[in-house]
């Protein structure tokens, strides 16, 4: 396999890449498919469990794995900075879409309910005995809820 790559830096690198491309390409699907702006905001948890149930992965998130254990010179930085660029900058445009009073305060806020929720379920899927409580849907209705009471007047 290393044949193919520069390297195992370099097949970290691309996996992180391809899942990069992967996610991606289905926010946008999910995103095509709506009009309203507060859904349209909210879309990243439904981007994310589409992601889930055509992965089957319950396991947690590469970039977050990657963001713990790879050094900032890693050739794979480049795929978690353009990861977390797409999730802050895309959910500052959808909240400025929607007319959130702070869209910087509602993307910071959004993304750490999508990276909890991505931890929450890792931890669901190797730890015996913790409840499945659907930490995405969970999370989904508490941006709803954040988002609705952001709203300008």
């Amino acid at each position: 396999m290393y044949a193919h790559f520069a390297g195992k830096d370099g097949l970290v690198a691309a996996y992180l890449q391809q899942r990069h491309e992967v996610w991606r390409r289905m926010w946008d699907e999910v995103l095509a498919g709506l009009s309203e702006p507060t859904e349209r905001l909210l879309s990243v948890f439904d981007a994310l469990a589409l992601c889930r149930r055509r992965a089957g992965d319950q396991r947690g998130c590469g970039f977050l794995a990657a963001a713990t254990e790879l050094p900032p010179d890693h050739p794979g930085q480049r795929w978690l900075d353009a990861d977390s660029l797409l999730l802050t900058q895309r959910l500052r445009e959808l909240a400025v879409a929607a007319g959130v009073a702070d869209p910087d305060g509602a993307a910071a806020a959004l993304l750490l309910l999508y990276d909890g929720a991505l931890s929450r379920s890792a931890r669901a899927a190797t730890t015996p005995g913790l409840p499945d409580d659907d930490p995405l849907a969970r999370a989904r209705d508490l941006a709803a809820e954040l988002v609705a009471g952001s709203l300008r007047r």
